[in-house]
């Protein structure tokens, strides 16, 4: 305290310019790690991390839905079908295979078809065991590329189209008791590589999409994809058709068939669970579809 002109005055401190940079640095600090803990998620992003993670995985164990309707119509006799299947699966990376069960029903026809299946790697070839009533048939082909890495379950590269806008809902969900985000997309016919669904039908007889009259032209599918919040892995993928057409028509040897409505749902239950998928006994003496006798276009390509 001093005077001036008789009157009593109060010094005031400066703040060093030390203590203006620490308070700086820690507003600095705080902007910081509060940006790093509210960056942005992408739909993008996720993708990206969900394919990293799948590459990583072991096996896998879950279900899967699917409903659909279908028309058939030859000589002026038409015929609308309801169809449904059910199935449980059990796959490995590792080597590559797969176990399933399915129950298949066609609702007009009254029919309620259930079939064990198994697809092993043997050298390399894909040979699927079908198992149906007691008895068992395999056929073998070629595994194309395109195959998923994990039992030939689920494969994220080929799920969206490259040019597909993918969307990413601002509320997650819960599935499996856990939080999961949710990726939209759509797929239409511009989005499927025709090279590739070549290669997945086969190139014997019917396999072309000339030779199948299969016209895609109205396929437009709503996708969605549900991850995992803490590992990022997919807990499920659904796709349901939309769109005003039918979701494809196929014409071969005078049958029209349209499939007017698909939806499915494939759910992950668990990862990494499954140590080893071992043939049955029984399945050894099933029957050869490849051999000469059965003229049976291969599951997965020539």
């Amino acid at each position: 305290i001093y005077e001036i002109g008789g009157r009593k005055m109060k010094s005031v401190q400066r703040k060093k310019p030390a203590g203006r940079m620490l308070s700086a640095a820690v507003v600095l600090l705080a902007a910081a790690t509060l940006s790093g803990c509210g960056e942005k998620v992408t739909a993008e992003g996720l993708m990206q991390e969900a394919a990293e993670k799948m590459a990583e995985v072991k096996s896998m164990k879950g279900v899967y839905d699917m409903d659909m309707t279908m028309g058939v119509s030859q000589s002026g006799i038409s015929m609308d079908m309801d169809v449904s299947a059910n199935m449980d699966f059990e796959s490995t990376a590792e080597p590559s295979a797969m176990h399933c069960n399915m129950v298949m029903d066609m609702g007009m026809l009254g029919l309620s078809v259930e079939t064990e299946m198994y697809v092993m790697m043997e050298e390399d070839q894909a040979v699927s065991y079908v198992c149906m009533g007691d008895q068992w048939m395999k056929q073998s082909a070629a595994m194309p590329d395109t195959a998923s890495d994990t039992g030939m379950v689920l494969n994220l590269d080929t799920l969206f189209g490259e040019n597909a806008a993918l969307t990413l809902l601002d509320e997650t969900e819960e599935e499996n008791g856990k939080e999961v985000y949710v990726i939209t997309g759509t797929v239409s016919a511009e989005d499927i590589d025709m090279e590739q669904f070549n290669e997945i039908m086969g190139s014997t007889g019917a396999a072309g999409l000339d030779d199948l009259g299969l016209d895609l032209s109205g396929l437009q599918m709503d996708v969605a994809l549900r991850l995992y919040t803490d590992s990022r892995l997919p807990a499920s993928v659904s796709m349901k058709s939309s769109g005003d057409g039918e979701v494809f028509t196929m014409e071969m040897e005078g049958v029209e068939t349209t499939l007017d409505s698909l939806s499915y749902e494939l759910k992950i239950e668990e990862y990494d669970t499954v140590d080893e998928i071992v043939l049955p006994e029984e399945a050894s003496g099933a029957i050869d579809l490849n051999s000469e006798e059965f003229q049976v276009a291969p599951a997965y390509g020539a």
